[in-house]
C-alpha cells in the first residue's frame, strides 16, 4: 500500500502495487478466455479473409519518399483510395466463391486482388503507340514499339480515365474495381482503347520506316519532381497508377 501527498496537503491512498504479470496488464487489453483462437477469422470469407489476408498495400511501394515529399497528404488520399478498390475486389470476387456450384468454376475464380490487377494491366498495356515524326515538311504518325514501363504508364492512365467517368452515385474505387474486373477478364472500355490504338498503328504501318527517326535517349516517367525508373527502385505498376491517381 502507497500513499501519495495530495495539492491540498492531505494524503490520497492509492492501490497496492501490480506485481503479477496478469496485473499489469491494461483493462482494455483483452483477456485470453476472449481471444479469438488462430484461424477463427478466416471461417466465414476464406483463406483471405483479414487485412493482412488482403495482400493490398504492402508497405514497400506505400512509402515512397519522393512522392510524400512532392505530393503531401495527396498520397495518402491516393493510397486510402486504392485500398477502399482492392477491397471491392476482393469482396466481389468472394461472393462469386460462394455461389459457385461446381469445383471447377470455383479454381477458374481469382481471389486475391493483386493477381487480378496485375492481369487487368497486361490485358491493358499497349503493344505499339504512334509518335509524330517530321519529313518533308510534313507529319507522320508512325507506330513504334514501346517499352514496358511506358506501357504500364498508358494503361495505368486510361484506367483512371476511365474509373473518373461515372455516375455521382457511384464512387471512384468502385468504379475502378469493376474496370479491372473487366479487364483481368480482357474486356471492358480500357482493353477496347488499346485495340483501337493497334488498329490505328496497323492502318499506318506503311510509315514504319521512319520509326528511326523517332528514337529518343531513354529518360525516366518523370512527374512533377518525381522520377519513377527501374533503377530507382519504384517500378511498380501499381505505383504508377498512384502517381497517376494524383497527377
Amino acid at each position: 500500500m502507497t500513499m501519495i501527498r495530495g495539492v491540498g496537503g492531505g494524503r490520497i491512498h492509492q492501490g497496492p502495487r501490480a506485481s503479477g504479470p496478469e496485473e499489469l496488464a491494461s483493462p482494455l487489453s483483452p483477456t485470453p478466455s476472449s481471444r479469438l483462437p488462430s484461424g477463427a477469422g478466416k471461417t466465414a470469407l476464406g483463406s483471405g479473409a483479414g487485412k493482412t489476408a488482403l495482400g493490398i498495400l504492402p508497405k514497400d511501394w506505400i512509402g515512397l519518399e519522393e512522392l510524400e515529399r512532392s505530393k503531401g497528404r495527396r498520397h495518402s488520399t491516393s493510397s486510402v483510395v486504392m485500398t477502399k478498390c482492392f477491397e471491392k475486389i476482393k469482396y466481389i470476387q468472394l461472393e462469386k466463391l460462394h455461389k459457385a456450384t461446381s469445383e471447377e468454376e470455383r479454381e477458374s475464380i481469382i481471389v486475391q486482388p493483386r493477381e487480378i490487377f496485375h492481369r487487368a494491366l497486361h490485358n491493358c498495356s499497349p503493344v505499339l503507340v504512334l509518335t509524330s515524326v517530321k519529313r518533308g515538311g510534313q507529319r507522320y504518325q508512325v507506330p513504334v514499339p514501346v517499352r514496358r514501363e511506358k506501357a504500364e504508364f498508358l494503361a495505368t492512365r486510361w484506367l483512371i480515365q476511365v474509373g473518373k467517368d461515372k455516375d455521382r452515385q457511384v464512387t471512384f474505387p468502385e468504379k475502378l474495381a469493376w474496370e479491372l474486373l473487366e479487364a483481368s477478364q480482357n474486356e471492358g472500355r480500357t482493353v477496347k482503347r488499346k485495340q483501337d490504338l493497334h488498329r490505328q498503328c496497323e492502318a499506318n504501318k506503311a510509315f514504319a520506316h521512319y520509326r528511326w527517326a523517332a528514337r529518343k535517349r531513354r529518360q525516366p516517367l518523370k512527374f512533377g519532381s518525381t522520377a519513377l525508373s527501374p533503377s530507382s527502385g519504384n517500378n511498380d505498376p501499381i505505383c504508377l497508377l498512384l502517381v497517376n491517381f494524383l497527377g
